[in-house]
């Protein structure tokens, strides 16, 4: 075991590990000096936040619906949400993007373009940009495009769930083939006759499915920009022009396909391992690592966003008349949280309610990244988007894992705020030996600080374990899979805290506990 897997709680929450009731928030901060409010709107299930070029909050519904939020009383809290898209025409919608030319969405079968060609402040035209694509295999609850956004030059990108999420290969007995599936079969060299029971392959590396697409603005026409994409919740650029997408863990379904849930950079021209490797299927098969995987197994990644302050982008151009090109339109976005947090991504992960904060740093061979837990929430947790304020912005589903109540189960969005920038951040936590544990924060703790937690009996002890996370005592999420399971039943250590105290002119919490049992 290596020494960070054991040593994987920052000692953030130091409160006594009670019994959840209904008195508890459902978004718990693992970080000290944010406030988080709940927006006070009745909405069904929200699958997208994003911010409209003139600052206010664009809520996309599971339902189809999208509304425009804003503040009419100057609490600071959105209070009113105008419908800006009401007509049945948007199925699963998983994705939106504004532009200069109105609001892209991805849904089932399509990637729309809804304007508003009156000025109303209501889209009133929806023109389809792209669709013809093959239908997946299985139903996947009616999740198709997903996870659209634009480059600098217009262009527009999206992905496409895998044919297969549980099936990936796409394997079938010889004599459950239909005549059109034998054809493919002859098309691609393989013979067209064999033993009834022989399994074949029908998964194709160059079908769209399981794909990042490319919608070039000036010719019109979809190229594959990635493959190895199993279910693409989010796309997004950085300041640097990369592009990076959330995707989900398979192997619950398949082994080795995207063992644990991913942050990707997607690079064109490469594949990104769903389906992996396969001696038989795909022998020649090369993917790209992920630059983040997020774990224990089941997390379902989905909101994307990077905490980047940028001027409004656009903001000239009055999106219902004009008549250039669709370009990126967005508003000013300020940063979130303490100066140094400037660059991270911020990702949510659905099924058992957490948002990390990731830290990347670019290299000459590629991104590397570091997760940190900074929240944990008892709802379903969708997607993130930063305000021209710099709040952070958080769309929660109702219900269980993994889609809760559905298009017409009652959602909620939270508003986190940066209030006390003095409170002191934790900065990374370590082993300095086997019988040492260091926090390290960003500013000088008050030394009661090592009083409170020798004189807290919950806070006397480190649990460790591979799949021990941060403030687990608030996971109420429990995805229904045998893995998560086998989670549950793994070996948990716990670690006596003897002593504590200050080093590094306040800036370092030293623990020393009891050797620790586990090898190095």
């Amino acid at each position: 075991m290596r020494p960070h897997e054991w040593l994987s709680i920052f000692l953030l929450a130091l409160a006594p590990a009670i019994p959840l009731t209904a008195a508890e928030p459902i978004v718990h901060m693992l970080v000290p000096g944010f406030t988080v409010r709940e927006l006070p709107v009745k909405l069904n299930n929200v699958n997208n936040l994003r911010f409209a070029p003139d600052g206010r909050l664009t809520a996309l519904g599971y339902d189809g619906r999208i509304w425009l939020l804003r503040d009419t009383n100057g609490d600071g809290l959105e209070d009113l949400a105008e419908p800006f898209w009401n007509k049945p025409t948007l199925s699963v919608p998983v994705g939106i993007a504004w532009s200069t030319r109105g609001l892209y969405v991805s849904s089932h079968g399509k990637v729309s373009l809804l304007r508003d060609t009156d000025g109303d402040g209501k889209a009133d035209i929806e023109e389809i940009i792209a669709s013809g694509w093959p239908a997946t295999d299985v139903g996947s609850g009616g999740v198709d495009a997903t996870a659209v956004t634009l480059d600098k030059e217009g262009n527009v990108y999206f992905g496409l769930l895998v044919a297969d999420y549980s099936n990936a290969y796409r394997l079938r007995k010889r004599k459950d083939l239909k005549p059109e599936e034998e054809a493919w079969l002859a098309s691609h060299g393989q013979p067209a006759k064999g033993e009834p029971e022989e399994e074949v392959s029908l998964y194709d590396l160059n079908s769209p499915r399981g794909t990042i697409q490319k919608w070039n603005a000036r010719t019109k026409k979809l190229e594959t920009i990635a493959t190895g994409i199993r279910v693409p919740y989010t796309l997004a650029f950085n300041k640097a022009g990369d592009l990076f997408n959330t995707d989900q863990e398979g192997e619950t379904w398949m082994p080795n396909g995207n063992p644990l849930d991913e942050l990707n950079h997607i690079i064109p021209g490469r594949n990104y391992g769903f389906p992996p490797r396969h001696e038989k299927w795909l022998p020649n098969l090369i993917s790209e690592p992920p630059v983040v995987a997020f774990g224990p197994q089941h997390e379902s990644t989905c909101g994307l966003v990077f905490n980047e302050p940028h001027a409004a982008l656009n903001s000239k151009f009055k999106i219902q008349n004009s008549k250039l090109p669709a370009l990126p339109a967005a508003p000013a976005q300020a940063l979130f949280g303490p100066k140094w947090w400037e660059g991270d991504a911020f990702v949510a992960g659905e099924s058992r309610g957490k948002v990390w904060r990731v830290r990347l740093v670019k290299t000459p061979h590629g991104y590397v990244g570091k997760e940190y837990l900074i929240a944990r929430l008892s709802m379903l947790t969708t997607d993130l988007a930063i305000s021209p304020r710099g709040e952070l912005y958080v769309s929660c589903h109702s219900g269980g894992p993994d889609w809760g109540t559905g298009p017409n189960g009652p959602g909620k969005i939270f508003k986190i705020t940066y209030t006390d920038p003095q409170a002191p951040q934790p900065v990374i936590a370590w082993a300095a030996s086997p019988t040492e544990v260091r926090v390290a924060f960003d500013k000088p703790l008050d030394p009661s600080v090592t009083n409170a937690i020798l004189s807290a009996a919950s806070s006397k002890q480190i649990e460790f374990g591979e799949n021990v996370r941060a403030a687990d005592r608030y996971e109420v999420l429990k995805p229904p899979y045998k893995v998560v399971q086998q989670q549950e039943a793994a070996q948990r250590g716990k670690l006596n805290i003897l002593r504590a105290r200050l080093d590094d002119g306040g800036q370092t919490l030293v623990l020393s506990t009891d050797p620790h049992p586990a090898r190095r």
